[in-house]
């Protein structure tokens, strides 16, 4: 059966690894909206056909599994439906139920298999927790608590509007267990939400109230729960450890003790193994008896019987799916507004750096010559003689030809040490010196400013901070640098032998920037775009925030640019960006 696979995020990769796995599947397409995305998904899978145009999917395969941003969906699933292919969607299919029926429908008419993705429902560990419930060992089902949470960095998709947002991500994977044992005739969904700097949901819970119990599901993006599933009964209940959703082994307790059990169950690779393998029965129960899995009120039980099985708690019904969808409606339309976005700051990160070797002379005056640039970020470490160069990582393998640190070698074994540069030309690493002497009249005549990052985390440097001040000093350039560290000790010691110096702050959280800046009086905060979880207390309120992105390509390094608008983290409070592409923004 020839599959093709339309997006490329983390639920593509996983069904892609489950796809290359089986005889029973031919992965023949893989299709995405940035060519760039869809053609290395498809090369990393070995599939000889990547596309963004969606008649080249219907023409290539069978069946399709749909993972694309939640916006887009709708669309994807209606062309297929219209090009007549049986399709496996990541859940939610849509974000309205009004429109999910009408695709259900448009299903139903067609014929063909249109089935959301469960990651639980089709394990073997779950059909045994129905088993056990259906026996009445734990009386009736009183309440369920289920949570999924993930730490998500605030760069990926789940961060971002439209897209985004711990409920609308994973609220139906959490609600998929409650809706399967306590039905969908909940009577209300009560919602709360945490939001994060940017407006996106990164805690909610919600409590769906039935006549006779209740449910409590939780979804996070920004927090850390146990990931486990409680049911409880009016006799005793059921612990399903986590990960609850894979429910390898689940506890139970009674009230007289008499039925306590540990249960172990089997779980070969993830539930989205389970689920493809219910699909595929569900295309070949079509076939057999031209059924499909959207039914009405009437003929539910009848035709349920004869399509798949006839155990009613292993067939994931229309009902289902849009009971969840009609929860996660409601919390869209009460979420928070999405922040407001602002103008920032472009800082070119060790110079143009994807067109040009970092660190270099070349990089730095490219970026200089660029119309409306804020600053150049660079990096600096002692050599074995003491001298101040321009090299970021303590190794000089990545980026030249070199076999040692930086420490090891003098300045002038440095310099004799090759980088490969534009049209195959060779250039030199830099001293501090010679880059101030390049940037001096940019400086003077635009304004430009320099960030100049004290590599000082890994190796100490003793003494790195004086001879910085001492040579920024000697070219007269006090007011045009702004000095950074991941070490705040050296922030600190900055401050200490020059009181005027402006300094950023270095971490890979906004939590780590605050409290290094708190400790060491440091004027910015310099995080990491995927880092972005907290706000600066009022001392820090209007001290810029300089966000980086180690995800950018460097010069010649084979990556791809995906990133192409830091401009959205304003919405999270950065003023400024720190990118490898200013030419990008800053292109008129």
């Amino acid at each position: 059966m020839q599959i093709g696979i339309m997006g490329t995020g983390s639920t593509a990769e996983i069904m892609a690894e489950i796809v290359s796995k089986s005889r029973e599947y031919d992965l023949t397409c893989i299709y995405d909206t940035r060519i760039d995305g869809a053609q290395a998904f498809a090369k990393r899978f070995h599939v000889g056909t990547s596309t963004f145009d969606m008649d080249v999917v219907a023409g290539s395969c069978d069946i399709v599994y749909i993972s694309a941003e939640n916006s887009c969906r709708e669309e994807l699933v209606k062309k297929m439906l219209d090009e007549g292919k049986h399709i496996l969607c990541q859940a939610p299919i849509s974000m309205s139920k009004k429109t999910a029926e009408e695709l259900y429908d448009m299903a139903a008419d067609k014929g063909l298999v249109l089935m959301e993705t469960t990651g639980s429902l089709y394990t073997p560990g779950f059909a045994k927790l129905i088993e056990i419930l259906k026996s009445g060992v734990i009386g009736s089902v009183m309440d369920i608590e289920v949570s999924f949470s993930r730490l998500i960095p605030t760069n990926e998709r789940e961060h971002t509007f439209p897209e985004g947002g711990s409920f609308e991500t994973f609220g139906n994977f959490v609600l998929s267990p409650v809706l399967r044992i306590l039905g969908t005739e909940y009577r209300d969904a009560y919602i709360n939400a945490v939001y994060g700097l940017n407006g996106i949901d990164t805690y909610t819970k919600v409590t769906l109230k039935y006549d006779h119990a209740q449910a409590t599901v939780k979804t996070a993006t920004a927090v850390m729960s146990d990931d486990a599933l409680t049911i409880t009964g009016s006799m005793g209940c059921i612990y399903v450890k986590s990960p609850w959703y894979l429910m390898r082994k689940f506890t139970i307790k009674s009230y007289d003790d008499k039925n306590n059990d540990t249960v172990y169950n089997e779980c070969n690779g993830n539930g989205f193994t389970y689920d493809l393998a219910e699909f595929r029965r569900r295309v070949a129960a079509i076939g057999r008896n031209h059924l499909t899995d959207h039914m009405s009120e009437n003929n539910y039980e009848e035709v349920k019987k004869q399509v798949v099985c006839s155990d009613s708690f292993t067939l994931l019904t229309t009902r289902e799916s849009l009971a969840a969808t009609a929860v996660i409606e409601k919390f869209v339309s009460q979420r928070h507004a999405q922040g407001e976005r602002k103008d920032v700051k472009i800082w070119a990160h060790r110079g143009c750096s994807m067109a040009y070797p970092e660190n270099t002379l070349e990089a730095f005056e490219a970026a200089a010559k660029i119309p409306g640039i804020t600053g150049i970020e660079t990096d600096v470490q002692l050599s074995k003689d003491g001298e101040v160069v321009v090299f970021h990582d303590e190794h000089t393998g990545r980026v030249t030809d070199g076999t040692r640190n930086v420490q090891d070698y003098t300045l002038a074994e440095l310099q004799k040490l090759h980088i490969q540069s534009v049209g195959g030309e060779t250039t030199t690493i830099p001293t501090l010196k010679q880059m101030l002497e390049l940037l001096k009249p940019y400086c003077e005549e635009n304004g430009l400013l320099i960030n100049i990052e004290l590599k000082t985390s890994v190796i100490r440097y003793p003494g790195i901070e004086q001879k910085v001040i001492d040579i920024v000093r000697e070219y007269g350039l006090e007011k045009y640098i702004v000095y950074s560290s991941f070490l705040a000790d050296s922030i600190k010691l900055i401050k200490e032998l020059m009181p005027s110096a402006k300094t950023g702050m270095l971490s890979g959280t906004m939590e780590g920037c605050i409290q290094g800046a708190i400790y060491a009086s440091a004027d910015a905060l310099h995080p990491w775009i995927g880092g972005l979880n907290a706000k600066g207390e009022e001392k820090l309120a209007d001290a810029p925030v300089r966000a980086w992105n180690m995800e950018e390509p460097f010069f010649n390094d084979g990556r791809l640019l995906k990133e192409k608008d830091m401009g959205k983290y304003s919405e999270f409070g950065v003023t400024d960006i720190i990118t490898n592409v200013p030419e990008v923004y800053l292109k008129g």
